[in-house]
């Protein structure tokens, strides 16, 4: 399970423990500890105790701000469950674990983790477009045949209809279109359409030369430090899209500090899945 399914988990969790405090409150007084220690607090405490293990297990993959956020709750709902007067510490409870749930919900909705997600479906839908659809395929065969830029473009207006607008370095801080080839962006109309801004480095490849292109890849946007478009841009990622006949064996992903430099592999003449397998085991 990822820490987002996680998560999804966790808070349906906390819902429950909502639901559970109204029921009590609704056939006892508000005054019947008994209840309330045989039904919910168990439930709080075992919660708690999953959100410390969440905590402790993604931590290092979490969005900086949502991992702060529940840090600082896990210290401070300790201090809420001393409390001795067990009705003020089940409210109190109850309060603490609404708000993180609707703080860190918030916070993992962020641009970067959003972005990433379209963006990572863009592609994928870009491949099994590829694969099934026969003029697709012959579409990107000869831009594949003809030259990179081809590829740019192609891959740029599919990346757009997921409201992905994609740019490539162009020096330390310039952007360039990658249909247009303008290095001056219309930031408003980017604003206007897209719902977030990624950088992008395409070749084609060949499996002899793909790592060798890779490194050229890297090179050519890794000092890249422009703002393009402040919190829409996805950040911490950036893709090199590898376009080859056939399906490349895996190049993995790099990170250099903070940047994840993200491995792409886009094949103009996939194999049926059965026979991929057995070539890239070969």
């Amino acid at each position: 399970m990822n820490w987002l399914e996680k998560w999804r988990a966790i808070g349906a969790r906390i819902e429950g423990i909502i639901e559970a405090s109204k029921f009590v409150s609704s056939i006892s007084g508000t005054d019947d500890y008994s209840s309330i220690q045989k039904s919910i607090f168990p439930e709080i405490d075992t919660t708690c105790t999953e959100l410390k293990i969440f905590h402790e297990s993604f931590e290092h993959i979490l969005p900086p701000s949502a991992a702060e956020v529940l840090k600082d709750w896990l210290h401070s709902i300790t201090i809420v469950r001393e409390a001795h007067n067990p009705i003020a510490s089940l409210k109190a409870s109850i309060a603490s674990l609404i708000t993180l749930r609707s703080r860190f919900t918030y916070l993992i909705q962020d641009t970067e983790v959003s972005a990433k997600s379209r963006t990572e479906r863009a592609f994928e839908h870009l491949r099994r477009q590829i694969a099934v659809d026969e003029a697709f395929q012959e579409k990107w065969q000869n831009a594949y045949n003809t030259r990179e830029t081809k590829c740019e473009k192609l891959g740029a207006v599919h990346l757009l209809s997921h409201g992905i607008w994609a740019f490539k370095a162009q020096g330390i801080k310039g952007a360039t279109d990658l249909i247009y080839a303008e290095q001056s962006l219309d930031e408003t109309l980017i604003n206007q359409i897209a719902a977030s801004t990624v950088l992008t480095e395409w070749k084609c490849v060949t499996p002899q030369d793909a790592h060798q292109k890779s490194n050229e890849a890297i090179a050519q946007i890794k000092d890249y430090s422009g703002g393009l478009l402040g919190d829409m841009a996805l950040k911490n990622t950036r893709y090199i899209v590898l376009v080859s006949e056939p399906q490349l064996q895996a190049i993995q992903d790099r990170k250099v500090g903070e940047i994840t430099y993200r491995h792409i592999n886009i094949p103009v003449k996939p194999l049926v899945p059965s026979k991929a397998a057995r070539r890239l085991t070969q």
